[in-house]
């Protein structure tokens, strides 16, 4: 609920120059419901739900199928009742299985509305996110079974005990895994130096066009540019695929959607964007836009571009060369 009150209110109170808001992805990657309230999405969406139940779910060492997962657990269930109380078996099921259908279907419903056209037809990770309500299942039934072996008082210390040792798993987790983290500190600090040029040669109310041409790491260099050129306002966004430029080499990746070199001029002035920072960059994109360079020798060597807008063009002049740099 909190992440729908946010996008509402960035996206109709927080104008263009304070925010990067553009959607230009395919199909299978939008979260539009209505791509999906078609009965050939419908139908093969509730035959991804069948067919989740063969799907494999992992505790730990042991991976089982969800329905003998959920066999296991009735005949749990049936047994702890046997001790207890044989004639209303069906009284004391009713509770978890109503429980267990809604949240299933819940879980189902939300895969459907909030995920990408892709992600829902294949249900992604559906049986991980119903691992919560079966972690609930077998706790309660250790639980049930300790206290019918032992006692009360021992069935409450034998299962705080086991939440205790998959906390501590976790913990030690976290402990042993400190060495990688640190590793990933210094990590932190040569992306902040890659985007110093930026800092330091722009005033903090620009707006900055990162280009990612190369494909490394995908989008995630622009959100690494809009976090550490904070406040400036880059393109990064979720529903936008804008860090590479459609060229003949990423045509077939790009297709219909992709910003070619006229749409990409467009999109600049539309979007009013101040410079370019190429994250990376190819001969093939730089030769694209030869036009476009008040010096095309300084092409290869700057990353940083100030935009000029003339009436039919734009132009980019190199803010500080690579050498200089260095």
């Amino acid at each position: 609920s909190m992440y729908c009150v946010w996008s509402y209110v960035s996206t109709h109170f927080f104008g263009s120059e304070n925010s990067y808001i553009f959607k230009l992805i395919p199909k299978d990657l939008s979260t539009n419901i209505n791509l999906k309230l078609n009965l050939s999405f419908i139908f093969r969406y509730f035959s991804g739900l069948v067919s989740s139940i063969d799907e494999t779910i992992i505790y730990s060492f042991i991976s089982i199928p969800l329905f003998v997962f959920l066999i296991i657990v009735f005949i749990l269930l049936y047994k702890i009742n046997q001790e207890e109380d044989k004639e209303k078996f069906v009284k004391f099921l009713i509770p978890y299985l109503s429980f267990y259908i809604v949240f299933f279907a819940l879980t189902a419903l939300s895969l459907f509305v909030m995920f990408t056209y892709y992600e829902a037809s294949q249900l992604a990770s559906f049986a991980r996110y119903l691992n919560p309500i079966h972690i609930a299942l077998v706790l309660f039934i250790f639980y049930k079974f300790s206290y019918l072996l032992y006692d009360k008082n021992i069935s409450k210390i034998v299962l705080i005990i086991v939440i205790m040792l998959v906390g501590f798993g976790n913990l030690t987790f976290f402990v042993t895994d400190i060495k990688s983290r640190r590793e990933g500190m210094y990590t932190s600090y040569e992306r902040k130096d890659l985007f110093d040029i930026i800092n330091s040669n722009t005033p903090e109310n620009a707006k900055i066009f990162v280009i990612n041409q190369e494909d490394k790491e995908s989008i995630m260099p622009l959100w690494y540019a809009r976090y550490y050129c904070y406040p400036r306002v880059v393109n990064a966004n979720p529903n936008a695929i804008t860090w590479k430029i459609k060229t003949k080499s990423n045509e077939w990746d790009l297709k219909k959607w992709g910003l070619t070199k006229e749409t990409f001029s467009n999109h600049l002035r539309e979007y009013k964007f101040d410079y370019i920072y190429f994250y990376t960059t190819t001969n093939e994109l730089t030769n694209e836009l030869k036009d476009y360079f008040i010096n095309y020798e300084l092409a290869e060597k700057s990353k940083l571009f100030k935009i000029y807008y003339y009436d039919n063009t734009i132009k980019l002049e190199a803010v500080k060369t690579l050498d200089k740099d260095s």
